[in-house]
């Protein structure tokens, strides 16, 4: 199948386990969450001030406004934090080696939450950002939590310069233009694509993204990738159809280290 992915480290993954497990990752949205996990509420988080100040717009910032060591300590798989605010997103990512769906339901505590936790697939990304593309998935709740808010988000914005998202690591700051918002099929994007493919890379964005013909799709044609570009995609349920999925997808523009 062209641009699949075939990596001795995922040899083991079969189409069948690929699609149950994005099956898996999805099954649930829209369902209320019981996690307390909230900018004001989880130990060591940003704080209501940091939240609201963190740089929205590229501007420059002189610290990186997260404990990651009291996270750390909490838990080891905390990784990152991905903050946007006005999409009520200000939430750790997590990713559990050995186990690409250990977080669908549990929490940063390792107790069992509907609401899961923000994660990433260690069989197809590394942490550090430098994949060509890197899917953070979470579920959309109907309490807002969560992706809960992002598609309603996405509706009521024309992407621009202003339009994005904050990715937190220690000493390092990453800034995301967001760039598309599409409805797209219950496959699993990094199985199907070997992004690495600069053909790949191309046709995808521009076939599958910018090709996109649908009421629920925000696109802005001056941002489109180009090799060597990095994307962060956030991917969660299309709200009204589960079997769908919504990736709202951001192009680094800014990548600072203190």
């Amino acid at each position: 199948m062209n641009g699949m992915r075939r990596f001795p480290l995922r040899a083991f993954l079969s189409v069948s386990a690929a699609l149950l497990l994005c099956a898996m990752l999805f099954s649930g949205c829209g369902a209320q969450s019981t996690s307390s996990l909230s900018v004001s509420s989880a130990p060591a988080s940003l704080s209501q001030s940091a939240a609201q100040s963190a740089p929205s717009s590229g501007e420059p910032a002189e610290t990186v406004p997260v404990d990651f060591d009291a996270l750390k300590a909490q838990n080891a798989d905390i990784y990152a934090w991905l903050s946007m605010p006005d999409a009520g997103i200000d939430y750790p990512v997590l990713q559990r080696e050995g186990s690409d769906e250990y977080y669908l339901r549990l929490d940063l505590d390792g107790t069992y939450s509907i609401g899961g936790s923000l994660f990433t697939e260690g069989s197809y990304n590394g942490t550090d950002f430098s994949d060509p593309v890197t899917l953070i998935y979470g579920h959309s709740m109907d309490d807002g939590s969560m992706f809960g808010q992002l598609e309603a988000w996405c509706q009521q914005h024309a992407f621009g310069e202003d339009t994005t998202f904050t990715i937190y690591q220690p000493s390092r700051r990453l800034v995301y233009r967001v760039f598309a918002a599409v409805p797209y099929d219950d496959s699993h994007v990094l199985y199907y694509h070997d992004f690495s493919d600069e053909k790949v890379f191309r046709a995808f964005f521009d076939q599958e993204v910018f090709g996109v013909r649908d009421l629920h799709a925000v696109l802005d044609p001056d941002c489109k990738p180009e090799t060597g570009d990095k994307v962060v995609v956030l991917s969660t349920c299309l709200r009204g159809d589960s079997t769908r999925r919504y990736l709202v997808m951001g192009l680094l523009v800014s990548d600072e280290s203190f």
